[in-house]
């Protein structure tokens, strides 16, 4: 017998048991996937010995049709062996929330220092408040406005969400996360540190000069609002834009203010503050 006609007696013999197969396996009509799980009845029954009503015979969160196409046991729960995944939980970042309500509390707080400044300059504080409780008011506004600063830089640093180094947060332009606005704020904490220690120690001596410096706070506001609203997490909600901006505005009607006083000031003699101040300076020493 030629292989060729052994080929062709293998085909209708397959032809033959194929549909009588068949239709063995489906004598009871036509083909059902009742459970939906991609098996049909006749083969969960017949072949896989799982239950076609009950995608899942096993209840491993696998479906039955999916474990026989991925050549899993669908009757065993413990196959296949897949451990669940593992939840990452952090703890609550409370670095990051510092970082944001020391930065917030510390623009408002150069505010009050900027506005309580010119109130100084202008004599209008010294008027509400008289010489000695003005003063100190503006001083106790700067001392809180450092402790809120170095508040700020040390949560900043423990956060790990950006991973900020010291030379990041000091130095200007060193760090690649919003490198303007970043140094804009090193720049303005630097010029802060400037106006309070000439503060302490040229306001006896060096009333002028120290006076001349103290138009840095203008520069400095500018520097740390521009930071702030370009830097800051909360810069984009209703409250800060508004708190932003009508503190920015205020500063800067503050400044024209202070312009247009100049003449007045430069006439006026030194002012009996300073006195008071070094009395009460060596006195509390």
């Amino acid at each position: 017998m030629k292989f060729s006609q052994l080929i062709t007696i293998g085909l209708l013999c397959l032809l033959v048991v194929a549909p009588t197969r068949a239709a063995d396996l489906y004598r009871d009509g036509a083909p059902r996937d009742s459970d939906m799980d991609g098996l049909t009845d006749q083969g969960e029954t017949q072949i896989f010995l799982t239950d076609p009503n009950n995608r899942d015979s096993d209840r491993d969160s696998f479906l039955d049709g999916t474990e026989v196409l991925v050549s899993t046991n669908p009757r065993d729960a413990k196959d296949p062996q897949i451990t669940a995944p593992t939840v990452l939980t952090s703890s609550t970042p409370w670095p990051w929330y510092f970082a944001r309500a020391s930065g917030i509390i510390g623009y408002l707080l150069l505010f009050l220092l900027t506005l309580s400044g010119v109130g100084i300059t202008t004599g209008y504080l010294f008027n509400l408040f008289g010489p000695i409780i003005g003063w100190r008011i503006h001083r106790t506004i700067g001392i809180t406005l450092i402790v809120s600063i170095v508040i700020h830089l040390l949560a900043l640093y423990l956060d790990k969400f950006i991973n900020f180094s010291f030379a990041d947060l000091l130095i200007p332009f060193h760090s690649g996360y919003k490198t303007i606005y970043l140094s804009l704020g090193i720049i303005g904490l630097y010029l802060f540190i400037v106006i309070t220690l000439t503060s302490l120690i040229l306001i006896v001596s060096k009333y002028k000069f120290w006076r001349l410096l103290h138009y840095l706070t203008f520069p400095t506001f500018v520097a740390l609002f521009i930071h702030g609203v370009f830097i800051g997490t909360d810069s984009s909600t209703l409250v800060m834009q508004i708190v932003y901006w009508s503190t920015g505005i205020s500063v800067a009607l503050a400044f024209i203010y202070r312009l247009l006083k100049i003449p007045a000031l430069r006439s006026r003699p030194l002012p009996k503050i300073v006195d008071q101040i070094s009395d009460t300076t060596i006195s509390q020493n």
